[in-house]
């Protein structure tokens, strides 16, 4: 049981690892959009299958809270499962004469290494391809990454280790910045999907509730609640 788990976290942190907006000298609450001085977040979401929109326990589908140390660097990801199960990775990153993040390594217990991630950036500061590789070395994903003028990330795509493509993804942002709207596509581009995002904030600023819409569904087919812990 806890093996499959820690297989399902492995495809989940390919996701959290992907490429982040990033200018020179950003440490990971500017990456993660969050103001104030955050210590934890940690998020929940649900998938809504009822119809009236409700949701309970029984719909968990990720749980999971990044910590912050007091600079504002992520140094751990805890994910929970229905069974109780923990698992703890702590992060470890190495930083440019710029201050640019070059590489995030995560490890269980401190010491054995689950992936790495290496970053390249533009003459901005941003983040433009990452490369991910497994605990024996080998790389197995890579991604490419597009910004507009503000530094938010608009386009993101995804390849195999073959540098076969996988998956594109497009942002579209609200005047918070915020990512409003996803289209996703996959092989020959094709668009299958375009999500669009809705938030509640708390009186810092950061958002507390996610609502994710697809246009197949009246409700949300998503919904994250985060609670955040402050310094």
């Amino acid at each position: 049981m806890k093996s499959r788990f820690v297989i399902r976290l492995l495809a989940v942190m390919v996701v959290i690892y992907s490429c982040q907006e990033s200018k020179a000298q950003k440490n990971d609450w500017q990456r993660e959009g969050l103001k104030g001085r955050v210590k934890e977040a940690k998020d929940v979401t649900y998938t809504v299958r009822d119809k009236s929109g409700k949701i309970s326990n029984r719909d968990i589908a990720l749980d999971y809270s990044k910590v912050f140390d007091v600079n504002g660097n992520l140094i751990a990801l805890v994910f929970h499962n229905r069974n109780a199960d923990t698992v703890k990775t702590n992060i470890k990153n190495k930083f440019d004469e710029k201050g640019n993040r070059v590489e995030k390594s995560s490890y269980v217990l401190d010491t054995i290494l689950m992936d790495r991630y290496e970053y390249k950036f533009d003459d901005k500061g941003n983040d433009v391809e990452w490369e991910a590789y497994n605990d024996l070395g080998a790389m197995y994903r890579k991604g490419i990454c597009k910004y507009d003028d503000k530094g938010n990330k608009i386009e993101e795509s995804v390849y195999d280790s073959k540098n076969t493509f996988i998956n594109r993804s497009v942002f579209r942002y609200d005047k918070s910045g915020n990512i409003a709207e996803e289209d996703s596509y996959v092989e020959s581009n094709k668009l299958i999907n375009t999500a669009t995002n809705k938030y509640e904030f708390d009186s810092k600023g950061n958002w507390i509730t996610q609502k994710v819409y697809i246009p197949q569904f009246k409700n949300p087919r998503n919904i994250t609640k985060r609670e955040i812990i402050y310094y």
